[in-house]
């Protein structure tokens, strides 16, 4: 036997006697001591294969719960977020068309041949006497919407202030029976319809409110009977409104009473030129009229009727126990004054519709007051 044979045969006995050693710590652990791994799920029994189905379902669902609560939770944010924005939306758009039809009414202002007139609302008659003499120093008039069945309740109240502006050509009563024609009834309907669905007058339906009277044709029932209904079904779904007791007028909450009026005010301004008359929309009561525009988070738009009355608590007119003989005898001495002082509010008016509410309420003490006390 050569050398070569008998190394190899040494070497292969001394792998086969390593690899018994390597096996030997295995060999001696007893099968019992063996760590046991956990059964896979192949090898679950029924019991635990349905124990886990339901522990998997239960934690499913708890999921499934907490991301519908995160998405009611998102929704009704973004539905807080829309309504806020709704609410200040609706009342930008309604009283969009309205402020463009008014602003054509503006324009046409400049024609000598239609009358400046003060156009007062919320309400078919005024509250302050005194404020009335002030508006006859700077207008051609003052126009009242009164329906037919209440004609004659300016001269019963205060025949005389009534009486002698009516003999002098200085009162208007413009009646709604066809002011409130199906043009402007569609133009109520769209903006109120916009102002309810905001659900910013859903919280007045809760409170226990005395109702006032609004005239049917106000309301529009003389211009698009249909229209009117719906309107008046929407605000009694809401207890805003109820079914008319006396066949000419609706029960109505104040403050949805004097939105309509409010609205009204703005629409029916193009009207007046078919009467000849340039209507600015003018009020003796801001604090009714400033609570329903915070209401309804509406922007204050300018009017010529509000810059006189600015300008009224800037002078502190007060005519209220002066005769009215004398405030109409004033009023012809200085003619020339006062249209030049309604041509400057015409034009101001024009400029505030521009601006934002901040700047128009620094617009209010801009230069054109210098320059009207000094004209």
């Amino acid at each position: 036997m050569c050398c070569h044979s008998v190394a190899c045969g040494i070497h292969a006995a001394f792998l086969i006697a390593g690899w018994q050693i390597m096996r030997l710590p295995f060999a001696l652990i007893r099968p019992s001591k063996m760590p046991k791994l956990r059964n896979s799920p192949m090898e679950l029994t029924s019991g635990q294969k349905a124990a886990r189905t339901r522990r998997l379902r239960k934690a499913g669902r708890k999921a499934a719960a907490t991301r519908r609560r995160r998405a009611v939770g998102k929704k009704a944010a973004k539905t807080r977020m829309r309504r806020a924005a709704g609410r200040k939306g609706a009342a930008t758009r309604t009283l969009r068309s309205a402020r463009l039809a008014a602003s054509s009414a503006e324009s046409v202002a400049t024609n000598q041949s239609l009358k400046d007139v003060a156009f007062y609302y919320p309400g078919p008659f005024w509250h302050s006497a005194g404020w009335i003499k002030n508006l006859l120093l700077f207008f051609d008039g003052v126009g009242l919407l009164v329906p037919s069945y209440m004609r004659g309740k300016p001269f019963e109240l205060e025949p005389e202030m009534a009486h002698p502006l009516k003999r002098e050509g200085l009162l208007h009563i413009l009646e709604p029976e066809t002011l409130v024609d199906r043009d402007a009834t569609k133009q109520l309907a769209t903006a109120l319809s916009e102002v309810i669905a905001s659900g910013a007058l859903d919280p007045l339906g809760k409170k226990r409110t005395k109702f006032h009277e609004l005239s049917w044709s106000r309301l529009g029932g003389y211009g698009d009977v249909e229209l009117a209904r719906m309107i008046l079904e929407e605000l009694k779904r809401r207890n805003l409104a109820k079914d008319s007791e006396d066949g000419v007028s609706i029960p109505m909450h104040p403050m949805v009473r004097a939105l309509v009026l409010v609205l009204l005010s703005q629409i029916l301004r193009p009207r007046g030129q078919d009467f000849g008359l340039n209507l600015s929309a003018a009020t003796d009561r801001p604090e009714l009229v400033g609570a329903l525009r915070e209401l309804l988070s509406l922007e204050a738009a300018p009017s010529a009727g509000q810059v006189v009355s600015l300008d009224f608590q800037t002078v502190s007119v007060d005519l209220t126990n002066v005769p009215l003989d004398e405030v109409l005898a004033f009023r012809k001495s200085h003619l020339a004054e006062h249209r030049k002082y309604a041509t400057d509010v015409r034009r101001f008016v024009r400029e505030m519709s521009l601006l934002s509410e901040s700047e128009r309420k620094a617009g209010t003490r801009c230069p054109y007051r210098r320059d009207s006390r000094n004209g």
